[in-house]
């Protein structure tokens, strides 16, 4: 049987009202609403991927220590709910212009990477001796006890918002 339309269009305006009605939502609001979900289910994957994880990961003792006046290093636990690998790409905070993911071999060397990776429930330390992000271009003085907003940002668009205590850290 073809689907018709206009008793579609019917049916999901009848529905709007009742619901409408019942939690005594003006009709604009109503409609804006389901203007919006429309829009929203029309949007690409891609764009529409562009969320936080929320409670899929977990971010634990974010500590930032001020290096040299330019720069300070950002150390935390990360462990991954999500049943799928996730990659760390970088971190974006405001008093920063940018970040790098560091680690050190333990041959003296200290590679920057592109992104890191974490299995699914697994976790990755970023407080040990080799292994940081390292926050660069400060753009104020940090003072130890400020808090400090960050966010994690990770493949596939998808971040996670922490705040950050400036303070010193202790490596394992």
């Amino acid at each position: 049987m073809p689907l018709k339309l206009n008793s579609v269009s019917f049916q999901v305006t009848s529905r709007m009202k009742v619901w409408r009605d019942h939690h005594h939502v003006p009709r604009r609001h109503a409609a804006w609403a389901l203007m919006l979900f429309v829009l929203v289910l029309l949007l690409p994957p891609a764009v529409r991927a562009h969320t936080e994880f929320g409670p899929q990961i977990d971010v634990d003792h974010a500590l930032i220590e001020p290096r040299n006046g330019t720069s300070a290093v950002l150390k935390f636990s990360i462990h991954n709910n999500t049943g799928s690998i996730i990659h760390l790409l970088r971190v974006d905070t405001p008093i920063a212009s940018g970040s790098r993911i560091m680690f050190n071999p333990g041959d003296g060397r200290q590679l920057q990477l592109d992104s890191l990776g974490v299995k699914p429930e697994q976790a990755l330390d970023f407080a040990t001796s080799h292994m940081w992000v390292e926050l660069t271009g400060l753009r104020e003085t940090l003072r130890n006890g400020v808090h400090v907003p960050l966010r994690l940002i990770f493949n596939a668009g998808q971040w996670v918002d922490v705040v950050g205590d400036v303070g010193p850290h202790h490596d394992h």
